[in-house]
């Protein structure tokens, strides 16, 4: 495992797999549409801020996703989750947006177990 793989896949936890849920976890699973819709454009739209600059987590996947893990299961994963996301409609109605929610959460679950084994493989071999 090269230090650039490393690298990427700790920006991709901290970048990513931090932020394109955060929101949503604060509005918590009670949430109305307004407010879990809120939260997502949030979370989805402008997952990366940096003074003026923004990226969405679709932006910071295709900067951040690691090449030589493409065939990784929670890299395929993430690409699917992300896949699905660009589909859902955040005006939609609420089943939408929780299944949006759900998506965002599963790409998180997906950075963190990447980043556990991938720091696990690098710490014991």
């Amino acid at each position: 495992m090269t230090g650039s793989t490393l690298d990427a896949v700790d920006g991709l936890r901290h970048d990513l797999g931090k932020y394109i849920s955060f929101e949503v976890r604060f509005a918590g699973p009670e949430a109305d549409a307004e407010t879990l819709r809120a939260a997502l454009k949030s979370d989805l739209l402008t997952t990366r801020k940096s003074g003026e600059h923004t990226e969405s987590a679709w932006a910071l996947w295709a900067r951040l996703r690691p090449a030589s893990l493409a065939s990784d299961p929670d890299v395929v994963a993430i690409d699917d989750a992300l896949g699905a996301l660009a589909q859902i409609d955040l005006e939609g109605p609420h089943g939408e947006l929780r299944r949006a929610a759900e998506l965002a959460r599963a790409v998180t679950d997906a950075t963190r177990r990447l980043s556990r084994r991938i720091h696990a493989e690098v710490d014991g071999g």
